[in-house]
């Protein structure tokens, strides 16, 4: 399969790989692989999700995407965990890479209608893991009206998939105390239906960050922040930090 990609497609490889070494930031690196992939392989929307060690391949800790709007994040990320042709992606470990066959064939199951379907027909998977451990997968999609991801998209992906992999344990390992730490906000706290990123600002504030802090760790400017934290207050019902920690850590000892 080597033999399809080109010259420049080596050299490109070469330099992705470099960059993917480079990324040492845990929160970061979806992000940057996916922007990476797409300098390359050129689709439509990328999915990058963590199932954390250990964990099913079908139990979706993070979702990381590329050109999906926020409000429909939480309806893909149900779809992950329920849709039969994802789900089918996700755990075909038969090879490095899967290509999936044309969307349209599943457009009358129930669960295929929504944005992630609509105009959405070719996918290529890879399953993310290093030695024993899964880590997770990326699913790249493309529209109708692109061409199918061919050999050499194939063979591109899994040309990058170890190097993505090992990486991506090098940064779960170095960032575990953290990651178990948001793992553990998000189970007792999934009632308040908070975002992913108000998760990771509420994590900060009960680990004693700072508000300059929190701003430089998620780069987000102080005016987000505070959009953030006020989205957090009225969910949860409190008006001031104190009691917004006396809740999260009575949630914590209840959900044990």
């Amino acid at each position: 399969m080597s033999m399809s990609l080109s010259v420049a497609d080596w050299l490109t490889i070469v330099q992705l790989i470099y960059r993917i070494n480079c990324v040492e930031d845990y929160d970061d690196f979806p992000k940057q692989v996916l922007g990476f992939l797409n300098l390359v392989l050129d689709y439509s929307i990328g999915i990058l999700c963590i199932t954390y060690p250990n964990e099913s391949a079908l139990t979706v800790k993070e979702i990381h995407t590329e050109n999906v709007p926020d409000e429909d994040i939480q309806i893909l990320k149900e779809q992950l965990e329920t849709c039969p042709f994802i789900t089918g992606l996700c755990l075909d470990l038969s090879g490095p890479v899967s290509r999936g066959p044309v969307l349209s064939h599943f457009k009358n199951q129930e669960q295929m209608r929504n944005i992630v379907i609509d105009d959405l027909q070719r996918a290529l998977s890879i399953v993310l893991y290093h030695k024993e451990y899964l880590l997770g997968y990326i699913i790249l999609w493309r529209k109708s009206d692109i061409e199918n991801f061919n050999t050499r998209d194939m063979c591109v992906l899994g040309t990058l998939r170890n190097h993505i992999s090992l990486q991506l344990y090098k940064l779960l390992q170095k960032s575990s105390k953290t990651l178990d730490g948001k793992f553990e906000l998000e189970r007792a706290l999934l009632k308040y239906e908070l975002s992913k990123r108000e998760l990771e600002v509420l994590y900060y504030i009960c680990e004693g960050y700072s508000d300059t802090q929190i701003c430089e760790t998620l780069f987000v400017s102080t005016s987000t922040f505070k959009k953030h934290l006020n989205h957090i207050y009225e969910k949860m019902k409190v008006n001031n930090r104190i009691r917004l920690i006396k809740l999260v850590e009575h949630e914590k000892k209840s959900d044990k």
